[in-house]
């Protein structure tokens, strides 16, 4: 079992310097590839392999950034309620149940204030990649 794990690791380190330019460009690069770690692009344009950057009207900007920012608080606002819920199923206690209520409404109103923008975020994003198309 030992050996399987020393076969997968690296067996070097390289480490090198950049510019603050060069580092730019490799970060914008990025955004436009599926690599997720940067050293993974890094080694890829070392070994001299084909990279892939698709931009889809121009470079990378902040509308998917955002709507990725908001997904993730959607997520965590979902979590809080399937954990309050769970909370509540064995609550008896009156008090309690008020207070879980209360919590409940304050965290579905945040969901419903995430979901305008995120509606909008995802109109943008569907009439930049279906141009001939009217979103709903």
């Amino acid at each position: 079992m030992q050996k399987k794990a020393n076969k997968r690791r690296k067996p070097y380190a390289f480490y090198t310097y950049l510019t603050q330019q060069m580092f730019d460009e490799l970060i914008w690069l990025q955004k436009g590839t599926h690599f997720q770690k940067l050293s993974d692009l890094y080694r890829h344009i070392l070994l001299g392999k084909k990279v892939v950057a698709q931009y889809i009207n121009g470079p990378p900007d902040t509308l998917l950034f955002d709507i990725t920012v908001s997904f993730k608080e959607l997520k965590q606002k979902c979590s809080a309620i399937k954990q309050l819920t769970g909370k509540t199923f064995g609550e008896n206690d009156p008090e309690a149940l008020m207070a879980d209520a209360v919590e409940a409404r304050r965290i579905y109103k945040e969901v419903n204030d995430l979901l305008g923008p995120m509606h909008t975020q995802i109109t943008e994003i569907s009439r930049r990649w279906l141009p001939d198309e009217e979103p709903d």
